[in-house]
């Protein structure tokens, strides 16, 4: 036995069809007639318009401002780290670098395992709540540095590497005597001393 074949719509087909004629519907009813002209703005209006635009230039311009303010106020450091350091050595660097406010940063994953790494972290920090690790492969590229611990300072000039278990004060210290960003240090540890 055969059926027929039907053309009628489904109800999906009908409630996209009926939805589409409203949506037809209500553009014509927000178009505005043929032959329409807006009324003309008063000088009055013309004025809070300008002072409105004035405001919002003056509000980008502040958030542009601080934007540049807070990334000269970024750290001219970076402190490269290796979970292969013993944990005594990194419960010691790890704190420290977050007190100087220095960012820390590790190659990858230990055994490529997020949560191994998250728990080596928290081990690093449960005993005095302070510093954090961040994982970042591509800055550890970008300045070449193939060992840990390692401190890389940087100005406009380029960046200094100070390899080596060392505190990072006499690290600092060291680039500031004879480094390439030595100028970069220097205001830092004066910053540091007021």
């Amino acid at each position: 036995m055969l059926a027929p074949t039907s053309h009628a719509l489904t109800d999906d087909q009908q409630f996209l069809e009926q939805m589409r004629d409203q949506s037809a519907a209500l553009l014509d009813q927000s178009l505005p007639p043929d032959g329409f002209k807006p009324p003309e703005i008063s000088a009055k209006d013309k004025v809070w318009i300008d002072s409105l635009l004035a405001k919002q230039q003056q509000a980008q311009q502040q958030a542009a401002n601080t934007a540049k303010a807070q990334t000269e106020q970024e750290s001219p450091f970076v402190y490269f780290v290796s979970f292969s350091i013993p944990e005594a050595g990194l419960k010691q660097m790890v704190p420290e670098a977050t007190q100087l406010g220095i960012p820390t940063l590790i190659n990858g994953l230990i055994d490529n395992d997020f949560r191994k790494t998250a728990t080596a972290v928290f081990e690093l920090t449960k005993d005095n709540g302070e510093g954090g690790v961040q994982i970042d492969p591509k800055t550890f590229t970008q300045y070449g540095v193939t060992q840990a611990p390692a401190l890389v300072v940087r100005c406009e000039q380029g960046f200094d590497v100070l390899y080596g278990n060392i505190r990072l004060l006499s690290a600092i210290e060291r680039i500031a005597s004879s480094g390439d960003c030595h100028e970069v240090a220097r205001d830092w540890l004066v910053s540091k001393e007021r």
